[in-house]
């Protein structure tokens, strides 16, 4: 055989060897694809209905539990559904959109009296609310007369400013309510003097306070009402009764998730930013006060009988619900007792965190 023909052999042989690797590399993609498509298929699809669009930092342990894998990592493939109201939350459940709600108890009790069928399970934080006025009203005896922004009759920011007269003893009838479109529009009413007062989360309190000097902090939810139950993650009844384990899995994915926050707190942020659109300096200082106060839940959360039945009172008196709901229709903390005793108990310094 010549050089010359040899040459020509050795490339032929090249030739024909190269469709047979990438035969083989195709073939390996396809099955790293079709064991990639297996991972996803053997998740448990969940969705999740939540109250505000964009989100409050008092929310962000469901978008960490998701960006940050904890929700994988528990065999869920978590879709959370948005909603600009608490209420539209738990309609959203009640519709079959999604099998768990976060947003206000006022909505799952008066959900639950019109056969939504919903439970509480956990609570995700502690109350976080202010109630922000302008200068003219010193104090919560003042508000009678003024216009109060909330984002429905009966969502927390109705509640909260109606206890808080209540307590101060004079009647919530005399002020003026006005549905705003969600708790971005609070914001810009205050500010434009559209309205006089309005019960914020502590993000968007920061906010709304950066932007007119002259408004200031009229009361605080946690000390108008430090036994109120706030913060609730509902469930179908039906739904948790024939998926018992989804339901520990999705609670241990967000006390695993909030646990992290506390001492992520750069990663925390970064994605607060970009989940509430709220300005770096009022996430920062929000990220502040809700790990200083222990605000997001690590443990079980708040639902004891007294504070529910407490707070059901409460929804009683101000006519969110005609009658009252046994604690054992309302909550179900036994999901939340199986998960802790797996994953254990956190303390805040010498006692046990919420």
């Amino acid at each position: 055989m010549t050089v010359a023909r040899s040459r020509r052999s050795r490339r032929l042989l090249r030739v024909a060897v190269a469709p047979i690797a990438v035969a083989s590399a195709a073939g390996g993609m396809a099955a790293s694809a079709s064991a990639s498509t297996q991972r996803a298929q053997a998740l448990t699809p969940v969705a999740i209905e939540l109250a505000l669009v964009p989100p409050k930092m008092i929310f962000m342990g469901f978008y960490v539990a998701k960006s940050e894998g904890f929700f994988r990592r528990n065999g869920l493939n978590v879709q959370l559904l948005a909603q600009p109201t608490g209420n539209q939350a738990i309609r959203g459940v009640a519709a079959g959109e999604g099998v768990f709600a976060a947003g206000g108890g006022d909505a799952v009790a008066a959900s639950d009296l019109h056969g939504a069928n919903l439970q509480v399970i956990w609570t995700y934080g502690v109350d976080d609310l202010s109630l922000i006025g302008v200068k003219s009203i010193h104090s919560v005896s003042d508000l009678p007369g003024h216009t109060i922004g909330v984002t429905d009759k009966s969502g927390p920011s109705y509640t909260m400013p109606v206890i808080a007269m209540q307590k101060a003893g004079v009647n919530p009838s005399k002020a003026n309510y006005v549905i705003l479109g969600g708790r971005p529009a609070l914001v810009g009413a205050l500010v434009n003097g559209q309205i006089q007062a309005a019960a914020f989360h502590v993000d968007d309190g920061l906010n709304v306070l950066s932007k007119d000097p002259s408004l200031h902090v009229i009361a605080q939810m946690s000390q108008v009402a430090p036994s109120f139950l706030y913060g609730p993650l509902a469930v179908s009844k039906p739904y948790a009764a024939h998926h018992k384990k989804v339901v520990q899995e999705v609670l241990t994915s967000l006390i695993e998730a909030q646990r992290w926050m506390y001492s992520h707190s750069s990663a925390t942020i970064a994605l607060a930013i970009t989940d509430t659109q709220e300005p770096p300096a009022v996430v920062r200082g929000a990220y502040r006060i809700l790990t200083k106060n222990h605000d997001w839940v690590q443990n079980a959360g708040t639902m004891s009988k007294a504070t529910v039945n407490y707070t059901l009172r409460v929804f009683k008196s101000v006519g969110v619900i005609d009658r009252l709901i046994p604690y054992s229709t309302f909550v179900a903390p036994q999901y939340a007792s199986t998960v802790l005793k797996q994953i254990g108990t956190v303390k805040c310094g010498t006692t046990l965190c919420p």
